[in-house]
């Protein structure tokens, strides 16, 4: 609910903008969008970092850093054409291990 209220202030802010800039005169505004800033980010991926990929020798799996853990038999997360983590959405990097399949 807390996203769909933001969603509605970022329509109410852009109706009050000039070329996509706020208007001065509308300070309070600004400081609204800021709020919805700080709302949003929360559901935004931050893709500067990768999830790193790791085979797991144990169990033969794979295993994402952010905990998303997937078995592929004969090859790689990468060999098998997947470019981002299914789990956390963040770019997708394979960390070679000394028995990597």
């Amino acid at each position: 609910m807390e996203l769909l209220k933001a969603l509605d202030k970022i329509q109410r802010i852009r109706v009050d903008t000039d070329h996509g800039e706020l208007r001065e005169s509308r300070r309070g505004r600004f400081v609204e969008f800021e709020e919805v800033k700080t709302v949003i980010g929360q559901y935004i991926v931050d893709i500067s970092k990768p999830c790193e990929w790791r085979y797991d020798e144990d169990d033969g799996s794979w295993d994402g850093a952010c905990g998303a853990k997937w078995r592929l038999e004969d090859a790689g997360p990468t060999d098998h054409g997947m470019k981002f983590c299914p789990c956390c959405g963040k770019p997708l990097v394979e960390i070679p291990t000394s028995k990597t399949p």
